[in-house]
């Protein structure tokens, strides 16, 4: 029986990647033998799943302290980015700490999100094969956005840095323009190959699956009911996990949207900060740490948010038109594709304004074009087969395929 090992940062969204986590799911109903490497944080999520947790101290990936300032300025915001996930105080130790966690369990192959660059390291020192899910492999070209040439030295320097510290080549990274995860054997990505544009996708061992609707893993929430029956167009609004601490973007967007005539829910990710906008929004605004898209977005007319991979997946696959305000990293090419594609608008942070924010959506809830070109992109996510198609590829892979 093969072992597969998944390992992300202990948050919702980098469990999930358009997929990742169910696709865990269902391999355990399989039969085959699962288990997710992550933070004890992480336990409540992956029970929802029933997939097991390995509990490690650290993931590498650290989430620095929140401000009540949210960091405008786009190099900062860059920068920021890559100590999230490639700093070297934080890589190196839990490289170790899943290095002892892959010797005790045995896995014949590591599954990782993209920004877990322990996995990578570990994997090397282990030999033992990996698979990346989230993030095609990818060849870059062309110049580096201004805004990112200072992250994309100090992420060189940093990888030279681990590289040292454990004794690694860097045998699944590449290293064109800024250090990146990259498998030999497969890469995941629960979306189309037009969703990536002009992009030098290497196919293999890119496998693109696309996504379907979810089954719900929990109850609807109580307030869902009340929602749907209030006859008015629904918007979500979420900035994911990282860049929270930026309550000015929920209140104008809250503002924004009731102004249209439209009924509001809101994730925070933080409980506290959940009770803090309870106690400063209108009473009718939906406010909660989290919410199961499977049964809010069949509801949902637009969403406003930040970028992130998970959030923009399920609004493509919902068929729902996005607005998307990227703070930083793989957040300004999600939101570039979004535009690109016809499937929603992207504004800067330093653009959100309430007036700036109501024409964008007025036009996304009213204008047809949108919710027609979200719908065609929903219909090519729904034939490349989803979650199943990526539990397939994953099965298929063989004891040959190590070598």
């Amino acid at each position: 029986m093969r072992r597969f090992l998944f390992v992300s940062a202990p948050w919702p969204g980098h469990m999930d990647w358009g997929g990742m986590h169910r696709t865990a799911a269902i391999l355990q109903a399989r039969g085959y033998a699962v288990a997710w490497a992550t933070e004890e944080r992480a336990r409540p999520w992956l029970t929802r799943w029933n997939i097991p947790l390995i509990s490690l101290p650290t993931t590498g990936w650290h989430q620095p302290p929140t401000s009540p300032v949210p960091v405008q300025d786009a190099t900062a915001r860059a920068r920021r980015a890559v100590a999230v996930w490639l700093n070297p105080e934080h890589v190196v130790p839990a490289t170790q700490a899943l290095e002892t966690c892959i010797q005790q369990w045995q896995p014949d192959w590591i599954v990782t999100e993209p920004f877990i660059a322990a996995a990578a390291f570990a994997a090397e020192r282990t030999g033992t094969p990996l698979v990346v899910t989230g993030w095609p492999a990818v060849a870059f070209t062309g110049q580096t956005p201004p805004h990112q040439k200072v992250a994309a030295r100090l992420a060189q320097e940093w990888f030279l840095t681990i590289c040292d510290a454990l004794n690694c080549k860097g045998i699944f990274w590449t290293t064109e323009k800024r250090p990146w995860i990259r498998s030999p054997w497969l890469h995941l990505v629960y979306f189309t190959p037009t969703w990536y544009g002009s992009w030098r996708v290497l196919v293999p061992p890119t496998a693109f699956v696309g996504g379907i609707p979810a089954e719900p893993q929990e109850p609807a929430p109580q307030w869902l009911p009340s929602l749907a029956d209030k006859g008015m167009p629904v918007v979500f609004i979420t900035l994911g996990t990282l860049f929270v601490e930026d309550e000015a973007f929920f209140h104008q967007t809250v503002t924004a949207a009731r102004a249209e005539g439209c009924a509001v829910v809101v994730a925070t990710a933080r409980k506290a900060l959940a009770a803090r906008l309870r106690a400063r929004l209108p009473a009718d605004v939906v406010v909660t740490p989290w919410v199961d898209y499977a049964h809010l977005f069949p509801h949902v007319r637009a969403v406003i948010h930040h970028g992130g991979v998970g959030t923009t997946h399920a609004a493509l696959v919902y068929g729902i038109p996005q607005l998307v305000v990227p703070h930083a990293g793989d957040q300004h090419y999600q939101a570039a594709r979004v535009q690109r594609t016809g499937v929603g608008l992207a504004l800067l942070p330093r653009d959100v304004r309430v007036p700036v924010l109501r024409d964008a959506l007025r036009s996304l809830l009213w204008d047809a074009h949108w919710r027609h070109h979200a719908t065609r992109m929903a219909q090519a996510m729904h034939r490349l087969g989803g979650v199943p198609r990526a539990v397939e590829l994953l099965a298929s892979l063989t004891p040959s395929d190590r070598q």
